[in-house]
């Protein structure tokens, strides 16, 4: 949401709205790490820190000047119906 929040928002401004998709995280990185140039895209998202094979693939498809940027954190909600059997879990679970 917040990717294509920000292309939409470039594209109002003037620009050309990139092409945002939703592979995932290891689908992302795959794509970003199989090369340079057009065909390829320059930025991905993900929900985690790159891995070493990862940073391997791109090393080896000459994806060289990688930098991380931390945006925010995932988040995960429970809900309860208050119809329902009331959930009994411990921080730990």
């Amino acid at each position: 949401p917040y990717t294509q929040a920000v292309a939409e928002e470039f594209a109002k401004k003037g620009g050309t709205a990139p092409t945002v998709e939703s592979t995932g995280t290891g689908g992302g990185m795959k794509i970003f790490c199989q090369g340079i140039g057009e065909e390829h895209p320059d930025i991905t998202g993900a929900s985690r820190a790159m891995k070493k094979s990862e940073f391997e693939l791109c090393d080896k498809n000459g994806v060289k000047d990688v930098t991380e940027v931390l945006l925010g954190y995932d988040g995960l909600s429970l809900a309860n119906s208050r119809k329902g059997k009331k959930m009994d879990l411990t921080k730990e679970q």
